[in-house]
């Protein structure tokens, strides 16, 4: 089982690596690039829950 879990982070990090690399590490730009697709599809690729926003 603890092969599996390790497998599957590793897939996770590599997938979070290729998208900051693709962004030049700039999340900036990463939340720009969302935003604008966002817009374009005309749905929300992102939304923040309720009780994270209520903590702030």
């Amino acid at each position: 089982m603890k092969a599996k879990r390790d497998e599957t982070l590793e897939e996770i990090w590599a997938i979070r690596r290729q998208i900051a690399k693709e962004f030049d590490y700039n999340p900036r730009k990463a939340g720009e690039y969302y935003r604008r697709q966002q817009e374009k599809a005309g749905v929300k690729i992102y939304r923040r829950e309720d009780h994270l926003a209520r903590a702030k």
